[in-house]
């Protein structure tokens, strides 16, 4: 059943909008269809019973500390810099991918990391020479949290995929 008419499409978007339209309808994944009583004993309602894993609320708190601390960071400090220091991620991803979905780090993507820590060194380095490129605001700071969160969402949601959640 498809509420487009049969004049406005063509049939090959006609079928595409079927087939998203099958989608749509189609069950989460992990999830069972359940019953709960209404007000009255004859009153069923259908609802959909999602399994939840200790990743998906790993997930949440990533997802919501990558836009808390990305969000903050602009507004308070450099934008120019948190905004570096965020897109560190690719960093982040091959470090934790390797430590949680065991993938191997080939020599491009040791080379990449190793252009990435020399970036952030470059903008972290102490503009009178000394100390350790380190975070030395809150902004610069939340650009870095902010890019390991979103690192760690990414990996998370392809181990999760992988695994059929």
């Amino acid at each position: 059943m498809n509420a487009i008419p049969k004049d406005v499409l063509s049939p090959e978007l006609r079928e595409r909008a079927a087939e998203l339209s099958a989608e749509v309808v189609a069950p989460f994944p992990n999830s069972t269809k359940v019953h709960v009583s209404g007000s009255r004993p004859d009153i069923r309602v259908p609802m959909r019973e999602v399994a939840q894993t200790p990743a998906l609320w790993l997930i949440l708190l990533a997802s919501g500390t990558t836009n808390a601390a990305f969000n903050w960071g602009v507004t308070i400090g450099d934008v120019v810099r948190v905004v570096l220091l965020f897109y560190l991620m690719p960093l982040w991803a091959v470090l934790l991918a390797r430590l949680l979905l065991h993938e191997r780090i080939t020599g491009a993507a040791l080379l990449r990391v190793l252009f990435a820590l020399a970036g952030a060194m470059t903008i972290l380095w102490p503009a009178d020479g000394g100390g350790l490129p380190l975070p030395r605001t809150l902004p610069e700071a939340l650009g870095l949290i902010g890019g390991f969160s979103f690192a760690l969402n990414n990996v998370m949601l392809k181990r999760e995929a992988a695994r059929g959640a």
